[in-house]
């Protein structure tokens, strides 16, 4: 079934969703109207639904509204009340669309609880061309007030829904994964060395994948899950048996066992993966789930005309090296636990353990990688995970989403060893202004560096250029960034295996049941969750910076968020200079196909003061106008800046955030119970002072101020 929520038709008390299963396409409403609310409001809104184009509709109502139309019985003479006036403005709507209304008599109430009876529910439907519908109120179903209600729609739907299909995904305990590692084990063995090495690099991918998916399947592994499962529900049974009693026993045991543990993330909350809502394209409300899933990828993975050809791959017959056992053996230790699998569903816990069962075959692939300078093709296929970004962004719009590749484990054990290779000969030529994936740098360093390179100027006004890049790691091409490899002097065979990495790769969204995957070719760009992403993306950001600094324009960077410090004695140098700049920067992202967004660049004036109101700097791109606003504040990796390096709005805005964070953790800091002191402590250190003091070597100066030093003791306080 494909599903997909109507974000331009859901609001606070309405959800919509647009459905197809086979041939069949609806558009289903729930909706709650209001009590004491306009009625003619609930009207408007239903009317949109009606009129939104979809053929079949089918809405189902807490109307609060009673009337013969639907059978309402005339309980304590509600016909003749609010609700029953509510119920003539609904009626006449209903007629006048030609709604199909499903309620049937029934000796039962739609609504039945402490406060009445009515028969306030109502269901409605349009289209559903030669369907016939039941409608049965059953009172003992469950436990609202509410009853429930059966509907049955017979006829009249195309045949062909399939049931969804989940992907394989083997995360599971250490105990498990040793147990499915002595089974690849025992097949690897009765295979041979020998034979494995003979077969080529992706019949040895699938060898592989195949030992593993067969044995976690295994009885064994069976048996442990059901037994995970079983013992999960009991859990489950008696935290609800038990209640606020568990629940105080609960958090003082598990808060003093692990103060970061389930405890505090209940508490503290946390994001969650968001699911494709409807996105508009060229401000048009996409159709299906599939139109809104091809339109994402297309926004975040456009075409690029110079990579469309597969590369050649360069291969000089060398010998290459092969990979180093102690490489191998700290790429698969470097492998997290607890991280999403890729397409493969083979998690990392057991990637490990198949490695410290059969580190023979595992070398043996890897250095057929290496020597015959191929990257699996079965490797370079990624799911993407959308997530929403938040923030009260517009949820039709692509960009409003941040997309995540899941890659397959072995994927990333190969990258992180030509990620090796390629930090080894880059060792020291490093831009020392990038701070973002960097061993030994910060935000906080940038931060600090930023404010001195300010504070030290000679000039009158210094102005801080915000450049924001669209999409930066997603538009990379791949000619300029295998050029940037080849300028760092590798081996020709570990070139040619980059070349192999940046072709016929493949990217795919699924929906909810994992049924319907809406599939893209890749032609530029590093995926997002990939080991190689940062340092390609630092390899590529370093020609930029390099050539800034030395033009005399003192620049910093964290990963893609760049900033240019625009000196000089007066307003029109100042703003020369940033068109100066931009000019680079345009065609430093020309070259590497990385686009500039004026309308989220920020220009705000750190040093000097003259008017900036309602000011924007004029800057040409290829001959077109572009405009850069000037700013009374930027947010600058977590720090909010105002002019003249003022840092007011930022210490007032730590409590709110304090605020937010403490509201979830109060449900555990009581007086006659919950969490240890001692784990409370650990709390205040570890989330309060750290978001309090987050970037404090560089907006401390501002404590000089009374009523700076007032508003972090009430944060104190707050936590205290």
């Amino acid at each position: 079934m494909d599903c997909m929520q109507l974000s331009d038709l859901t609001n606070e008390n309405a959800v919509c969703v647009w459905l197809r299963s086979g041939g069949l396409e609806c558009c289903v409403v729930s909706h709650y109207c209001q009590y004491g609310g306009s009625i003619e409001d609930e009207v408007a809104y239903l009317e949109r639904v009606v009129d939104s184009g979809y053929e079949n509709v089918f809405l189902v109502l807490d109307a609060n509204a009673c009337s013969q139309l639907w059978f309402s019985k005339d309980a304590r003479g509600r016909r003749r009340g609010e609700a029953g006036r509510r119920g003539e403005t609904l009626a006449e709507f209903i007629i006048a669309t030609d709604l199909l209304i499903l309620n049937q008599p029934s000796q039962h109430f739609t609504f039945s609880g402490p406060r009445g009876q009515s028969d306030i529910d109502l269901s409605l439907a349009r289209g559903w061309s030669g369907t016939t519908w039941s409608w049965e109120i059953r009172p003992n179903l469950c436990h609202s007030d509410h009853n429930a209600i059966i509907l049955v729609a017979e006829g009249g739907v195309p045949q062909g829904a399939c049931a969804p299909r989940p992907e394989p995904k083997y995360m599971m305990t250490e105990r498990g994964a040793v147990l499915v590692a002595s089974y690849v084990k025992t097949e690897a063995e009765q295979l041979g060395l020998q034979s494995y090495s003979e077969l080529s690099p992706s019949e040895q991918v699938l060898l592989l994948e195949s030992w593993a998916s067969r044995r976690v399947n295994s009885t064994a592994t069976e048996s442990l899950r059901l037994e995970y499962r079983s013992k999960l529900g009991a859990y489950k049974r008696a935290i609800t048996e038990a209640k606020n009693r568990d629940w105080h026993r609960f958090v003082q045991e598990n808060g003093r066992i692990d103060p970061w543990g389930v405890v505090y993330r209940i508490c503290g909350g946390g994001g969650a993966v968001s699911d494709i809502a409807r996105i508009s394209k060229a401000n048009t409300p996409c159709r299906s789930w599939s139109e809104s899933a091809e339109t994402l990828l297309g926004e975040f993975f456009p075409e690029d005309p110079d990579s469309v050809a597969p590369l050649p791959l360069a291969r000089n017959g060398w010998d290459s090296p092969a990979w180093e056992i102690s490489e191998v053996n700290s790429a698969f230790k470097s492998l997290k636990k607890g991280k999403a699998p890729g397409p493969d569903g083979i998690g990392n816990v057991l990637l490990r353990e198949i490695w410290r069962a059969i580190p023979c075959f595992i070398k043996v692939l890897l250095d057929a990688c290496l020597a015959k300078s191929v990257f699996p093709i079965e490797w370079k296929v990624a799911r993407i995970v959308v997530l929403y970004k938040g923030g009260g962004k517009d949820p039709s719009k692509a960009r409003s989403y941040r997309p995540i590749s899941l890659l397959n484990g072995m994927s990333k054990v190969l990258e992180i060893l030509m990620v090796g290779r390629l930090n080894t000969i880059m060792s020291g030529l490093w831009c020392e202004k990038q701070y973002g994936f960097r061993k030994g740098k910060s935000t906080e360093d940038l931060l600090t560096d930023l404010i001195g390179m300010v504070r030290s100027s000679r000039s009158i006004y210094v102005a801080a250029l915000l450049v924001d890049f669209k999409g930066a790691f997603d538009f990379l091409r791949w000619p300029r960034m295998l050029d940037r490899l080849k300028e760092t002097g590798m081996h020709d065979l570990e070139f040619s295996l980059w070349q192999s990495f940046f072709c016929n790769r493949k990217v795919f969204v699924a929906n909810r049941g994992g049924n319907l995957k809406c599939w893209r070719d890749l032609q530029r760009g590093c995926p997002q969750g990939s080991i190689g992403g940062p340092v390609l993306w630092n390899l590529a950001l370093d020609e930029l910076l390099c050539r800034l600094n030395d033009l005399g324009i003192p620049t910093v960077a964290y990963a893609d968020d760049t900033t240019c410090l625009i000196q000089g004695d007066s307003r029109a140098r100042v703003e020369a200079g940033v068109e100066s700049v931009l000019k680079e920067i345009y065609g430093w992202s020309e070259k590497y196909g990385v686009d500039v967004s004026e309308e989220k660049t920020q220009l705000i004036l750190l040093k000097g003061k003259y008017s900036v109101k309602s000011r924007s700097v004029r800057v040409d791109k290829g001959g077109i106008p572009k405009w850069v606003a000037y700013t009374t504040e930027a947010k600058l990796l977590g720090c909010t800046i105002g002019e003249r390096l003022s840092f007011t709005t930022h210490v007032l805005s730590i409590r709110e955030k304090l605020s937010s964070r403490l509201g979830g953790l109060r449900r555990v800091l009581r007086k006659s119970w919950g969490v240890q002191d001692r784990v409370a402590c650990t709390w205040i250190k570890g989330i309060f002072e750290a978001m309090a003091l987050y970037g404090a070597a560089a907006w401390g100066e501002a404590l000089r101020r009374k009523d700076m030093r007032e508003e972090l003791v009430r944060c104190q306080r707050m936590a205290a």
